[in-house]
């Protein structure tokens, strides 16, 4: 694959929205989330009662293509998407998960760790010792040791799995970089910094998180700061689809996650806000009381007091309505939100797995996740052809590309990538 088609890729996934102001998503139709059901409902309450009675959740955590949760007796669970069967228990002894986008790892009582999932460049060969804290990403993880050392493991193409030296209490795993804090609440990041995500700002602070190309933390005085890009800045909204793309204002912050392209933070009454990119709902909280909060890449999940998990956004992930997410549950955390999860009408979140998947030189699975997407919906996002097509051209397969990249001309003429590969396919 060539280099300028590699930078091309990279370019997809960080533009994949489906409301940008450009003429290709003129024809997208506005997203409009589904009306609440009325408070009293009482099916509502009956179903999350149906689905939580037997069990009790103690964390709920979102990540790309997996969600998973610790139950009381302290076993992992995990659950695959879009529409893939539910991945197998792993039994007791676990006292943190962390979730990256198609892996995740926990941490024993003993303070081992063990990763399982789809693992690539090494993400799964998790490093003997005893550790105390960790969180996964992309494609990396990294754990804090007993004395503070960190180490990571994992893809490390920019430099996101090469912690720097000293001793360091919490880790916080992005997509392409990483941040962690010391002692004395002082933060330090490393990695990719196309947008300053590495480079935090003055001041002490309590908790970190990072996302793609962004790193929020929470202050010691309950203040919200993120530094890096502002969440999908590159589009300009006005239909409501990012609603905000700055951190909530005030102090009263408990907790906070970012995700992808979105962050929320627990605040003390127990309520969640959420900022950034918000295409499938992932930045739409139900209302309720909540004791934590997870970020993914398009879904988010949050556990209620009473230790029932809440999910929302995309709908392969969290269910489409209270009624299916009942059919489907089989012992899945799944829970049930007020505001329904979104219906996939745009097919956005295939395209930034598969971007990323390409990205990872992982191409068999981003054939499966671009496929998919074009099954779901083929008139809408014409990257989904394109990415496909550069797939097959990286395999020598032109026959197999060139209707597809003829299908990209004809949904957005004005790229001229489509143009330029088929031009110099049908030249020869």
């Amino acid at each position: 694959m060539s280099p300028r088609h590699a930078v091309f890729m990279l370019a997809l996934a960080a533009a994949c929205s489906a409301d940008a102001p450009t003429q290709q998503d003129a024809t997208v139709p506005a997203i409009t989330p589904p009306p609440p059901p009325p408070p009293s409902d009482p099916s509502v309450a009956a179903l999350a009662m149906e689905i939580t009675t037997d069990k009790t959740w103690r964390s709920i955590h979102a990540g790309g293509t997996l969600t998973c949760g610790l139950d009381e007796r302290d076993h992992a669970q995990c659950w695959k998407g879009p529409d893939e069967p539910p991945a197998d228990v792993l039994e007791g002894g676990f006292t943190q998960l962390a979730v990256g986008t198609s892996h995740a790892c926990g941490l024993r009582a003993g303070g081992s760790v063990e990763c399982w999932g789809d693992g690539f460049a090494g993400a799964l060969e998790a490093p003997q010792g005893v550790f105390r804290q960790l969180d996964a990403g992309l494609s990396h993880s990294c754990a804090i040791a007993e004395d503070g050392d960190i180490r990571c493991w994992g893809w490390n193409e920019q430099g996101q799995a090469t912690p720097p030296d000293g001793a360091f209490e919490r880790v916080a795993v992005g997509y392409h970089h990483t941040c962690a804090l010391d002692a004395d609440g002082h933060v330090s990041c490393w990695g990719a910094d196309t947008d300053g995500q590495t480079h935090p700002p003055d001041g002490t602070f309590t908790q970190v998180g990072v996302g793609d190309c962004a790193s929020c933390g929470l202050g010691q005085d309950g203040v919200l700061t993120c530094w890096g890009c502002e969440f999908e800045r590159r589009h300009g909204r006005t239909d409501g689809s990012v609603p905000n793309n700055k951190p909530p204002p005030g102090d009263g912050w408990t907790s906070l996650a970012v995700g992808y392209q979105h962050a929320c933070a627990l605040h003390t009454d127990g309520s969640i806000a959420c900022w950034g990119h918000n295409a499938v709902g992932q930045s739409a909280p139900p209302s309720g009381t909540y004791v934590s909060i997870s970020a993914g890449f398009y879904h988010s999940c949050a556990l209620r007091q009473d230790g029932v998990p809440v999910c929302w956004g995309w709908d392969a992930l969290v269910g489409v309505d209270p009624a299916l997410s009942a059919q489907r549950a089989n012992d899945h955390p799944r829970g049930y939100t007020e505001l329904p999860a979104h219906r996939l009408r745009h097919t956005c979140p295939y395209e930034g797995l598969g971007m990323l998947y390409m990205q990872q030189q992982r191409n068999e699975a981003a054939k499966r996740v671009l496929e998919r997407g074009i099954e779901i919906n083929p008139d809408i996002e014409y990257r989904k052809y394109l990415g496909l097509a550069q797939l097959y051209l990286a395999e020598g397969d032109e026959q197999t590309a060139v209707p597809l990249l003829r299908k990209a001309m004809e949904m957005f003429p004005g790229d001229t990538t489509a143009a330029e590969l088929l031009a110099g396919i049908e030249g020869r």
